[in-house]
């Protein structure tokens, strides 16, 4: 309690002081979360060696072990041969009242229900092997918040493929409520960092978390010589997946050059607008093909392949329309032909990654969306299938805002074009009742987290 209390007032010291600068470095950065490293915490003037030393031993006596007899095989690797270390530390607090000021400052008056979404993180995944949560405040002190894991859906998905005889479905069904710590402050959630989850929204009040990232090696002895083995395959792979940016930074560097060197510099940028698409392709398909390498059941791994063959197709495609007539200067492919193979097949690729995408995640409402999108851009698929994608991707994305996360730009990314779809087929009502999706939305989330704070009281009572 004591080391809880020092942790909590060392980062308020820092957030509500503006000359204390603290460089960000969390992914996903909004109105009503602040962040603090506990290094920066332990290595400020004045830290606790006690807090320092406590620390130190929760990891080495409690958590590490914790960790090893949670996931056992689920690592990879023989659990008592690895060696945990913390590659990172936050202490995280997500505050709903400022976050609802924020909005209601940046909002007009009718839309000020949006404000209910509180304070989160929408759904993402960990780098690093396995996420430590520990709660450090009172469950009475905030309404909402927890982590909400994808896969907790995998319960919705089996029911919604089972009522799909039935004339009418249970409209009174209750999703899984956000995990959070048995036994209130210094307890915490474990969960492997390759998991996608959010951080489910904090309505009222405010919530504090420490979150350790860990990370672990491999020492075997072999002729009496230790040697270190590589990170586990799961944390290769998270990191395979997070450096496969829209291009590489070598690539970028070699287009530059080429450029820069070039005698005709108009030219050589237009033939980099049409090179630098494929190249750029090429490198996030090699990344992905190296995590699928490492674990083939990754299907975050599968879509993002499959997106990045797609976007292969695509350039090839311009490659072959610009071929030999690029403002008036020769650009010849020699084997055009073979391209125009290579561009047809890419597709199919493409739809095929992405098929292995929703076998091996299939809560992850991205894939559906991705894949609808890419079997109407084909135009060699019946109707029906792209709009049961488009409709899981929806039924998902619902399904999410309903537990308290913020699924954002993806939900209407999936309303706008699946509304589009249907107005292409003359489906004119049916495309005007899904495009009203993005009017309602905020409504929509108001009543359905109502509805959970609803449930958690009477569990509270019970």
């Amino acid at each position: 309690d004591t080391t809880i209390a020092w942790i909590r007032e060392q980062a308020n010291s820092i957030w509500n002081d503006p000359s204390k600068t603290v460089e960000s470095r969390f992914t996903y950065q909004r109105k009503g979360n602040s962040e603090v490293h506990l290094s920066d915490l332990i290595e400020q003037q004045g830290s606790s060696p006690n807090a320092r030393r406590e620390i130190y031993q929760a990891l080495q006596h409690r958590i590490y072990p914790m960790v090893r007899e949670a996931f056992g095989s689920s690592l990879g690797d023989d659990p008592s041969s690895l060696q945990f270390c913390v590659y990172d530390a936050i202490v995280i607090r997500y505050n709903a009242t400022e976050a609802a000021l924020f909005e209601n400052n940046n909002r007009e008056e009718e839309s000020s229900v949006q404000t209910k979404m509180g304070a989160g993180q929408p759904l993402h995944r960990d780098l690093g092997l396995v996420s430590v949560n520990v709660m450090l405040n009172s469950p009475d002190e905030f309404e909402g918040g927890g982590t909400f894991m994808e896969h907790q859906l995998q319960d919705l998905l089996w029911e919604s493929s089972t009522q799909k005889e039935e004339e009418e479905e249970d409209q009174n069904s209750v999703l899984p409520l956000p995990l959070k710590p048995i036994g209130g402050p210094g307890h915490a959630l474990l969960h492997l960092s390759s998991d996608r989850h959010a951080g489910a929204s904090t309505r009222h009040g405010v919530r504090d978390i420490l979150v350790f990232f860990l990370t672990a090696s491999k020492t075997t002895t072999v002729d009496d010589k230790s040697q270190v083995h590589p990170t586990p395959l799961l944390e290769q792979t998270a990191r395979l997946k997070s450096t496969a940016r829209p291009q590489c930074e070598e690539c970028l560097i070699q287009q530059q050059e080429e450029q820069s060197s070039s005698s005709n510099r108009d030219t050589a940028a237009s033939k980099n607008a049409i090179w630098q698409p494929l190249a750029s392709a090429l490198c996030r398909a090699r990344y992905q093909h190296l995590a699928i390498q490492a674990i083939p059941t990754d299907g975050e791994a599968w879509q993002y392949l499959g997106m990045a063959l797609w976007d292969i197709h695509q350039a090839l495609g311009m490659l072959i329309l610009a071929n030999g007539k690029e403002n008036g200067q020769e650009l010849v492919v020699e084997d055009i032909d073979a391209v125009f193979e290579h561009h047809q097949q890419l597709a199919q690729h493409s739809i095929s990654s992405l098929k292995m995408a929703k076998e091996f995640t299939p809560c992850d409402a991205r894939v559906y969306h991705n894949l609808a999108w890419i079997l109407d851009q084909t135009q060699d698929i019946n109707d029906e299938q792209i709009q049961s994608h488009y409709a899981r991707a929806m039924e998902l994305h619902q399904a999410f805002q309903q537990a308290g996360c913020d699924v954002g730009i993806d939900y209407d990314s999936t309303i706008l074009n699946y509304g589009l779809y249907l107005a292409n087929k003359d489906l004119f009502s049916e495309a005007v009742a899904v495009l009203e999706w993005i009017q309602p939305a905020a409504l929509q989330v108001q009543q359905q987290m109502e509805q959970q704070t609803r449930i958690q009281q009477e569990q509270k009572l019970q």
